[in-house]
């Protein structure tokens, strides 16, 4: 799998350019797969290669750490379709290679080893029957997202719960926000709250 992965961005292909004595040759290619090895297992970004029924053939550690598996052995075992927790979106997945042979930007939840739930973003390509690529773990984005979605809930059902008429601006100036009562009290068209409800969504 390393020097499939090798062959990928042209490591091989290099290393046959490079003119070296030939007792070196040997600790030259050791050399370059520990470097390889330690540059994969490194980024702090999901690296795997697996078969279009799911079989795992390859994971970088990074990987290993966010599903929680204590071997990448262990991983490998799971099958991907083991990982995913709607299963109906690695069909949609593998469609979509099978189709454009390249998908960027596809977002899924998976499992953890430990029943987490973990969102991810990644892009793949299909070659024969293999699947390489990353994936990037958006799931403390998603997280942040959510909280401040609830946050905003909770601050709108504050406002809609007093008697009192409230208008909320920023450090600007600017309005952020009103409840009905606001409205009522000053008696404002609806054409100008309509006006600025369509600000708001966008």
């Amino acid at each position: 799998m390393l020097k499939q992965l090798k062959s990928k961005i042209g490591l091989s292909d290099n290393l046959k350019k490079i003119k070296v004595k030939p007792d070196s040759l040997n600790f030259l290619h050791l050399e370059s797969d520990k470097t390889f090895e330690w540059l994969i297992n490194s980024l702090q970004v999901c690296i795997f290669k697996s078969k279009l029924d799911g079989t795992i053939l390859f994971v970088n550690d990074y990987a290993r750490r966010v599903f929680e598996f204590d071997t990448v052995e262990e991983l490998y075992a799971s099958k991907a379709l083991g990982i995913y927790k709607n299963k109906k979106d690695r069909k949609v997945f593998i469609q979509k290679l099978k189709e454009f042979s390249e998908v960027e930007h596809f977002e899924a939840e998976f499992i953890t080893k430990t029943g987490k739930t973990k969102n991810f973003i990644f892009s793949a390509i299909l070659n024969g029957d293999s699947i390489t690529g990353m994936a990037i773990d958006i799931t403390d984005d998603k997280t942040a997202g959510e909280a401040h979605e609830n946050s905003l809930s909770i601050l709108r059902s504050i406002l809609e719960s007093t008697a009192d008429g409230i208008l909320v601006v920023n450090k600007d100036g600017g309005i952020e926000d009103f409840n009905n009562n606001f409205i009522q009290m000053w008696r404002i068209p609806s054409s100008l709250t309509e006006t600025r409800e369509e600000e708001k969504s966008y």
